[in-house]
């Protein structure tokens, strides 16, 4: 009798692995998706803090606020493209194991279409490994871009936000939108806990699972 560890190893469930691959892209969007709902969050108190300091007069720290508001803005963007990207890789694993599952059809029918399949295919493959190859380059430049001085590729021209913060004060002294605290907040810095990712990482799983048992 064979062992059903070595069974499943050699006799592997349809569909199986691709269930995980899918399991495990989802929650790397998850995780994406976490990550950048508290960056944005402290990009948005930067932004606040920018402004109450213009209206203390203290420009110097209003750009050094606005600093980190890119920097974070950046940063969510990042995981966008990341998490994007993943997803394509979701539909492509479900439109690849679609194609498979009619390769036995394609095999039984007509010379035709077998040829054409047999034709189709590398071209296919092919169209994958380059588009593949260019995501990769992508990010590799972006990681390059984000791994230098905040000071200088980050802080880039941020004139036209402080314009914009100006003309908010102003506003605000004429009356015509709600005024901003004048104390500046505590910009928590602190990531989100180990406990609070692995429970969302938890329900997303559970939630996957009853979709593929479905």
């Amino acid at each position: 009798m064979i062992n059903i560890g070595i069974k499943d190893k050699l006799f592997p469930k349809k569909g199986k692995e691709k269930d995980k691959t899918i399991v495990k892209i989802k929650k790397q969007i998850h995780g994406l998706t976490v990550k950048s709902k508290a960056l944005s969050q402290k990009a948005e108190l930067y932004r606040r803090n920018a402004k109450i300091a213009m209206k203390n007069g203290n420009k110097e720290r209003a750009k050094n606020y606005l600093i980190q508001w890119k920097s974070y803005n950046n940063k969510v963007n990042r995981n966008t493209n990341l998490a994007a990207k993943l997803e394509r890789f979701i539909g492509a694993i479900e439109e690849g194991t679609l194609i498979k599952d009619l390769e036995g059809t394609l095999a039984a029918s007509t010379a035709a279409l077998k040829e054409l399949a047999v034709g189709a295919s590398p071209e296919r493959v092919a169209e994958l490994s380059e588009e593949s190859e260019e995501y990769i380059a992508m990010i590799e430049e972006s990681g390059e871009i984000l791994a230098g001085d905040p000071e200088i590729d980050i802080g880039i021209d941020i004139d036209d936000e402080l314009n914009k913060l100006e003309s908010e004060i102003l506003l605000e002294a004429a009356g015509e939108i709600p005024e901003t605290p004048i104390t500046e907040e505590f910009i928590a810095e602190e990531p989100i806990t180990e406990e609070e990712t692995k429970e969302k990482l938890k329900s997303e799983i559970e939630k996957l699972k009853k979709e593929l048992e479905e």
